[in-house]
């Protein structure tokens, strides 16, 4: 059910398409290199890339390395196995990615956030899953991912399931960080009455 929604590809949709750098450039070979945060598959959780699990690699310093850095507002989206979508907020802007990672900077007719939420969604994980390929391990790549169709609702509304989709990540962060924080508390009560 599309409620009316126009729906377009993400390749009519986008600005730019960003490839991962690969292991190649990861290479010591004597080259000029540069340490970079490198956004991995593990850096892409809920919607979000959680910068402080990203790690710092040393990489040769070329032209791919500037075409496979983030800019805030990119979506940016795993292409094999797991898809996994989020968005660079300040935190990872300017940050690389890895290679099986695409980022992708749209136009103005959509907000990236509610892509990225859609890409997430059953829905979207369906239609990313009818144009990937592969045997054991299924992938998209540049020309595929450009085929992905996404409804494409009024700005007015992307602008409240922005802010709808904020809300929602911030509880599930709160979440999170209570479900740890009982688990520290639930050792602790453990580890006194076992320990005495």
């Amino acid at each position: 059910m599309n409620n009316g929604l126009v729906k377009r590809s993400i390749g009519e949709l986008s600005l730019v398409f960003k490839s991962g750098l690969s292991s190649y450039y990861l290479k010591n070979q004597g080259e000029s290199e540069k340490e970079v945060p490198l956004i991995n598959f593990k850096d892409i959780y809920d919607g979000v890339i959680d910068a402080s699990s990203v790690e710092r690699v040393k990489v040769h310093e070329t032209e791919a390395l500037e075409k496979s850095r983030v800019s805030k507002g990119d979506l940016v989206l795993s292409t094999i196995g797991t898809f996994k979508a989020a968005v660079a907020d300040e935190s990872a802007d300017g940050f690389v990615i890895s290679a099986n990672i695409t980022a992708i900077t749209f136009s103005d007719s959509v907000i990236p956030a509610v892509v990225a939420a859609y890409l997430n969604s059953p829905a979207g994980q369906k239609e990313l899953k009818k144009w990937a390929s592969g045997g054991t391990t299924v992938g998209l790549n540049k020309t595929q991912l450009s085929n992905v169709l996404v409804p494409v609702p009024s700005l007015e509304l992307q602008q409240d399931l922005q802010k709808f989709i904020a809300l929602a990540q911030e509880y599930s962060t709160l979440l999170s960080k209570e479900a740890e924080i009982w688990n520290h508390i639930i050792d602790a009560v453990i580890v006194k009455t076992m320990d005495s």
